[in-house]
């Protein structure tokens, strides 16, 4: 019996230090059409271990959605991009999507510029 396919879509999630860098990343993503949607989540709170310590930052989440296919592009790019040393970039399957939207998605995807 075959494994089962992964996934076709994936998200996204990556913390920014402030909106203005993730929108940046966000228009670049989408400009490059490695994604379809980003939605910033500005205002988070990260507590987090840093060098032995806990710390607290304020940060802008970054949440994209695209294809499984595009999604380590999109991984790669956000990695390079990302002006912290050691940015968090972490890429989701989602297994079930409301069929509207996968048809968005979809759509969306197969339309390249």
């Amino acid at each position: 019996m075959a494994p089962p396919s992964p996934p076709p879509y994936s998200f996204l999630y990556c913390p920014f230090p402030c909106e203005k860098t993730a929108k940046e990343a966000a228009m670049a993503l989408l400009q490059q059409r490695l994604v379809v949607c980003v939605n910033i989540l500005p205002g988070a709170t990260s507590l987090y271990w840093w060098q032995n310590h806990i710390e607290k930052a304020q940060e802008s989440i970054l949440i994209a959605k695209t294809s499984a296919f595009l999604a380590k592009r999109a991984h790669n790019f956000l990695v390079n991009q990302h002006p912290a040393s050691t940015p968090c970039v972490g890429i989701w399957p989602v297994e079930v999507l409301h069929a509207p939207t996968r048809q968005w998605l979809d759509h969306s995807l197969s339309h390249p510029l």
